[in-house]
């Protein structure tokens, strides 16, 4: 089990290069391939949602503007990444190859976010999204998408650019399905990290489910420290962010959206409250 692709897409924003650094360090470990993709919006689209009658000559007066805003993201996307690329000495080449360094591509698709995504993610094995996606409706719904519907595991970039990810890992641990589902799914990260932490938030008495997860860690290889945390008066969530802050944590694996998603978006929930105060890298599954 190991990281052979890793899926970022990027959109010609300032958050791109923390994304693509995110991206190049998580794929070190594993001598991974980076896709990068950019889903370019279709004018005509773009145009329609107006809503109301248009002149042609409007219409391509608009067509025209739209594509220049598209021409210029792109330029900027390309330029980032070159730059991330040079940064990192990572070769970008047209199509992913067995490889024995990191490698990256770039593709440029026409259409929805989401449906871009959907298309892609089918051969990937994790896929970043850049710290914006907290906030972005689009971007947003994308990640839930690729959780809940695409069933892959998503890597949030931190507004600043990573120096490692995955060296230092904390796993938050609440005994759940999705707990143990984000556990899991992050066993090829866990092998490769030089410290592991079950962070163990509960209110709950006498709760030995952290023991049976360091065990079953322990069967893969893994030396897991236990860390029970009272929470207090604190959110959960924000225990398991102090905690991978103060444990200088590069890398905070959770299980994302354990109830429904419209659920959660409603009554607020762990996963809502780490994208939105984040700052190293979280892995989520569900």
């Amino acid at each position: 089990m190991t990281i052979a692709t890793i899926l970022a897409p990027i959109f010609g924003t300032k958050d791109d290069t923390a994304s693509l650094a995110t991206a190049f360090s998580a794929a070190k470990p594993f001598q991974a391939h980076v896709q990068v993709l950019f889903a370019r919006p279709d004018p005509q689209q773009a145009v329609a949602v107006v809503g109301m009658p248009l002149s042609g000559e409007t219409v391509r007066a608009l067509v025209e503007a739209q594509d220049r805003v598209i021409s210029k993201a792109i330029k900027q996307a390309r330029l980032t990444l070159a730059t991330e690329a040079e940064k990192a000495q990572i070769r970008i080449i047209a199509e992913p190859t067995h490889s024995s360094g990191i490698t990256a591509s770039y593709h440029e698709v026409t259409g929805r976010l989401a449906h871009c995504l959907e298309k892609a993610l089918r051969f990937s094995d994790i896929v970043v999204f850049p710290h914006s996606a907290q906030t972005e409706p689009d971007l947003h719904d994308g990640l839930v998408d690729v959780l809940t519907r695409g069933e892959r595991p998503v890597l949030l970039s931190p507004a600043a650019s990573p120096v490692a990810v995955g060296s230092n890992i904390a796993v938050g641990w609440d005994g759940s399905m999705t707990a143990a589902h984000a556990l899991t799914a992050a066993l090829p990260f866990l092998r490769n990290a030089r410290e592991v932490s079950l962070v163990a938030v509960s209110r709950k008495a006498n709760d030995e489910s952290e023991e049976e997860a360091k065990r079953f860690l322990a069967l893969h290889g893994i030396d897991a420290a236990v860390r029970s945390v009272e929470p207090n008066t604190r959110s959960i969530a924000e225990v398991l962010l102090e905690t991978a802050v103060s444990c200088g944590c590069d890398l905070l694996v959770i299980g994302g959206y354990g109830h429904s998603h419209l659920r959660e978006s409603i009554f607020g929930g762990v996963t809502k409250y780490v994208l939105s105060h984040a700052t190293v890298p979280v892995f989520l599954a569900h």
